[in-house]
């Protein structure tokens, strides 16, 4: 793209496969839709953060 951003699509057989590829480029990607899949990825860290503060 002109603004230096990338636009990926991809097609997978379940959403659950993206959450990986996306996590190991966490700060540097962000999921548009599904809207599902961008609260799955929020829980996921959510519950990520809570844990580690706890120990």
């Amino acid at each position: 793209m002109e603004n230096g951003n990338l636009h990926l699509s991809i097609s997978i057989t379940h959403p659950k496969q993206l959450l990986p590829f996306v996590r190991y480029w966490i700060p540097y990607v962000q999921i548009i839709e599904p809207s599902s899949l961008k609260e799955d990825l929020f829980q996921e860290l959510k519950t990520y953060m809570q844990q580690s503060l706890i120990t």
